[in-house]
């Protein structure tokens, strides 16, 4: 006899590897206040509980901490943070469902999907440019991870598994978590947040496979309709030969997405700063995926530039004496990854770019061991940066 769907997600080596994946980010905190460091102190005994709520079918998901993202760039995003808890069981579902759902989703779906990658859907977009594509359709739903259906959600994620039933009521759960503190919310939030019918966390650990699921349709219909999409989580661009056709694109997509799925599209306009338009790459440029894209080029976003060096600021900040060491490490590890982000991106622009970013890391090494009386010289000299092993962007562009 098969195990079932959930003695699969309760088993304790899959809790285990779920909670190894959770402890990798120990800032975040549900509405119990409990932290990461709490959960790590008697973590078999937690982990034990878990599964033997799920086993039983007694699992409860807890309400969710509504916090409120400041940036710099954009409006206030608000997110819903589940407890650390119920980020494992999550994880553990994840875990178990997700491969299950992979073989579904289209070739032109690039977000949180195993083995696929953003360098992936820049190759995409590249072809479609080189193949002639110049006309590109960039759209945006608005608010989509807080309009989702979750009837229509859960009854395709239940569909898929048929005869075994033994999840639905543990992801109804899930679905149906409300906010816990509401009082942080603004009167407009609080009416958006009491429609029950609809919404899914961002920033959700089972988010970004439920946004998949949901835009799954949407990707098939496009792609049968002969149109070339590329599609991240729920930001997608269609690449065409014509205006003409990417406003077909448009109009099919607006059927789609709120004739169908009960989401909206910002509405089509030619304004710069317009979140629903279609660019000439023969006269313009676009913003995807932290890139910038021109016709013959494309390079990191200015924003993706600032974040960057806001991090190498707070890295590099002579005032956390105490800290330098694992500041360094971090640091390290900040430009590796930032570099190994955007290594695939080619020419000038780029190059540019990466060579003033290794000018500006240098001179806050050297301004911040100044202050801390560590140099003596007035530069860091090449054998110095190895030591301190920080590596240089530029080596990371020519690999």
């Amino acid at each position: 006899m098969a195990t079932s769907l959930l003695n699969r997600i309760a088993k304790r080596e899959n809790l285990f590897a779920a909670w190894n994946q959770v402890n990798k980010n120990p800032h975040s905190f549900g509405i119990d206040n409990e932290k990461i460091q709490s959960f790590r102190d008697d973590t078999f005994k937690k982990i034990c509980e878990i599964n033997s709520k799920l086993r039983s079918n007694k699992y409860d998901f807890s309400p969710l901490r509504a916090h409120r993202l400041i940036t710099k760039t954009k409006k206030p995003r608000l997110l819903k943070i589940s407890t650390v808890r119920d980020r494992i069981a999550q994880k553990a579902i994840l875990n178990i469902i997700g491969k299950k759902f992979y073989p579904d989703f289209c070739d032109c779906s690039y977000g949180y999907i195993e083995k696929r990658r953003i360098e992936d859907a820049v190759k995409k977009i590249i072809e479609n440019v080189q193949a002639g594509r110049l006309f590109v359709l960039e759209a945006d739903i608005v608010q989509f991870f807080d309009t989702v259906d979750k009837a229509k959600l859960l009854e395709i994620v239940t569909k898929k598994f048929g005869k075994d039933k033994s999840i639905n009521p543990l992801m109804k759960c899930c679905l149906d978590a409300e906010i816990g503190n509401p009082e942080v919310l603004s009167c407009q939030e609080i009416e958006s947040f009491n429609n029950h019918e609809i919404g899914i966390p961002q920033g959700g650990v089972l988010s970004p496979l439920f946004a998949n699921i949901y835009l799954t349709g949407f990707d098939k219909q496009m792609l049968s309709s002969g149109f070339q999409l590329v599609r991240y989580a729920d930001d997608f661009i269609v690449l065409c030969k014509t205006e003409d056709e990417a406003s077909r694109a448009y109009e099919l997509s607006k059927t789609i997405l709120e004739g169908q799925l009960g989401l909206k599209l910002h509405p089509m306009s030619k304004a710069v700063d317009s979140k629903t338009r279609i660019i000439d790459l023969k006269k313009g440029g676009f913003k995807y995926l932290g890139l910038y894209f021109e016709l013959h080029e494309n390079y990191p976003y200015e924003t993706s530039v600032e974040k960057f060096k806001t991090k190498v600021r707070e890295l590099t900040n002579y005032n956390t004496t105490n800290a330098m060491l694992d500041n360094m490490i971090r640091l390290s590890k900040v430009i590796g990854g930032w570099g190994s982000a955007y290594k695939f991106c080619k020419g000038k622009t780029t190059t540019k770019i990466f060579n003033a970013l290794d000018i500006y890391i240098e001179n806050r090494l050297q301004e911040m061991l100044k202050r801390l009386y560590f140099l003596s010289k007035p530069n860091l000299t090449v054998e110095q940066m190895r030591h301190l092993k920080i590596p240089k962007l530029t080596n990371i562009l020519t690999r």
